[in-house]
């Protein structure tokens, strides 16, 4: 599915497919719907692809954190997200001030989106903690493989 979603994100953002880096330790299954996990994934990265800069690195990884569960990131060196934001990314029609700044066009839906598919298919999703850029994590049930 990554890879899928990979092959997406370098036709939306011709140029930057190098810029795109999967890694993760094995692979892994999870208990979610392919199409909303698609559209979770589809999501982050375009606005990776949206609020970095060609050359600079996006990332998808993944782990298990915890027996039963996996844990996708997607990591950006982008302006990440002002302290005061943070509370709100989740919000519908909640736009950051780099997206108004830079002039990023969006509607503010998309991270309400993945918020909500993620909750539907039994998961969490949080905005992690970094030095530079964002990294958004979708934790779901795994599915079975450990």
């Amino acid at each position: 599915m990554v890879e899928e979603v990979r092959e997406e994100f370098a036709a939306l953002h011709p140029g930057r497919a190098a810029d795109l880096s999967v890694a993760g330790r094995g692979g892994v299954t999870v208990r979610a719907d392919p199409v909303a996990l698609s559209r979770c994934l589809g999501n982050l990265l375009d606005n990776a692809g949206k609020f970095t800069a060609p050359g600079t690195s996006i990332r998808v990884e993944w782990d298990r954190p915890a027996k039963g569960l996996v844990r996708i990131r997607v990591r950006d060196e982008g302006p990440g997200i002002r302290r005061e934001e943070r509370g709100k990314v989740f919000a519908r029609y909640v736009r950051g001030s780099a997206a108004e700044r830079d002039g990023v066009p969006g509607t503010g839906l998309g991270l309400s989106l993945v918020a909500e598919l993620t909750r539907g298919m039994g998961g969490a999703v949080r905005l992690g903690e970094t030095d530079r850029g964002a990294v958004f994590e979708i934790t779901l049930p795994g599915g079975g493989d450990e």
